[in-house]
């Protein structure tokens, strides 16, 4: 599949900017390498964007708009449910086991299943 010169062109000063290579020397790189740097990249931009605003989609479709929130500050999505602003699913999963773990155990044996976790991180 060829693409359009103007598209190749779009996407070699993207990479260019973003990587600092040219397309055809990111293109030469073989599959798993091309990944790493991405990777390497996306993790420089999170490192750099730990700013206290984030933003976050409210809606979907042709309805949806785009608003600045604190991090870590709750709101609604359109189906009724609450989330954080710029938490990761990971994130999430560790707050939701720690609640869990309030309400089925004892504060003692909550509070060791809790460190467990953050000792095996």
């Amino acid at each position: 599949m060829s693409l359009k010169p103007e598209i190749l062109d779009s996407i070699s000063r993207t990479i260019e900017n973003e990587i600092g290579m040219t397309y055809k020397e990111f293109e030469k790189l073989n599959f798993d390498e091309q990944q790493r740097i991405i990777e390497q990249h996306r993790q420089q931009k999170r490192k750099q964007s730990n700013n206290k605003k984030v933003r976050v989609m409210i809606g979907s479709g042709e309805n949806a708009i785009f608003i600045k929130k604190n991090r870590g500050e709750r709101y609604m999505l359109d189906d009724g449910t609450f989330v954080r602003a710029g938490d990761t699913p990971e994130e999430s999963r560790a707050r939701l086991e720690d609640r869990l773990d309030d309400i089925a155990y004892s504060k003692p044996v909550a509070f060791v299943k809790k460190l467990q976790r953050k000792i095996k991180k």
